[in-house]
């Protein structure tokens, strides 16, 4: 019987051992399928500033060779130079173009900023944050994602010092708006509420999309369970935003009819992780 005891309590550690081996596995599965998804995003995104900055450039690259003949003409005797070249426009139209590409640069800037915050999802340190700029920067993130003239908008009270594992917590919130996007379509809302009450931080993500259907809420949380087309999910964002808030001493719960739209109610202590 010891012998038989050791040998079972040998295989149950080999068990555990694989069990958190391919847990690990999932969630770097998951949040490289995440990351992919906010690199598509972001590609998109900086496309657009860069394009305009680019453009700009060289407009004004030929506004001032123009300016540049016009003025070595005016030297030479060719007063009427000047207005050949109608330099009083360009000289405006230049101005409004180093202003936009200055706007651009900083839009580009602060995408990177953001995408940088979001990049340290494996850091497992525990650390205080604050989590209404972690949000807006996550909304900040997700919005070129949305469905055309849908918004994604932050408001409430939410505590500028959480103490949490900031990666995981990120990662689990970035899982809960990315399902609240895909079930949306043009022109839908999705609507981040915060509040603390009762030594609580409390974060309602609702959206106005598709619903879940009944007989389906019982295995939302499930692993590998999802009620989307082949190739749109694999399952696991839900259950790995769970497993994240569990581990952080709260709770999330979800609920939802199909046709008007999903709430996902998250409590967090305000005591933080441990």
């Amino acid at each position: 019987y010891r012998d038989l005891a050791a040998q079972l309590e040998v295989r149950v550690a080999e068990q555990v051992g694989l069990i958190e081996v391919r847990q690990r596995q999932l969630y770097q599965a998951e949040r490289l399928a995440s990351v992919a998804q906010l690199a598509a995003g972001m590609a998109h995104e900086i496309n657009n500033p860069i394009g305009f900055v680019r453009s700009n450039l060289n407009s004004a690259r030929a506004y001032l060779r123009q300016i540049c003949a016009a003025l070595s003409s005016m030297r030479e005797g060719d007063q009427a130079a000047w207005e050949r070249i109608d330099a009083d426009f360009l000289l405006a139209d230049f101005a409004e173009l180093i202003d936009d590409s200055i706007a651009g640069a900083d839009r580009i800037a602060t995408i990177i900023r953001d995408l940088k915050g979001f990049s340290n999802v494996d850091r497992d340190e525990v650390a205080v944050i604050d989590l209404r700029a972690r949000l807006e920067e996550l909304c900040r993130l997700l919005t070129p994602r949305l469905p055309e003239l849908a918004r994604l908008h932050c408001e409430g009270q939410a505590s500028p010092r959480l103490r949490c594992r900031p990666g995981h917590l990120q990662q689990a919130l970035h899982n809960v708006l990315d399902n609240a996007i895909k079930a949306i379509g043009p022109g839908g809302r999705i609507a981040v509420r915060c509040a603390c009450a009762d030594g609580w931080q409390q974060i309602e993500v609702s959206d106005d999309g598709c619903g879940i259907a009944e007989e389906h809420l019982a295995r939302v949380f499930d692993p590998f369970y999802t009620t989307r087309a082949v190739g749109s999910g694999i399952g696991l964002g839900l259950t790995l935003a769970r497993d994240v808030i569990l581990a952080e001493g709260g709770r999330i719960t979800l609920s939802s009819r199909a046709g008007e739209g999903t709430t996902v109610d998250i409590r967090l202590p305000l005591g933080g992780a441990q």
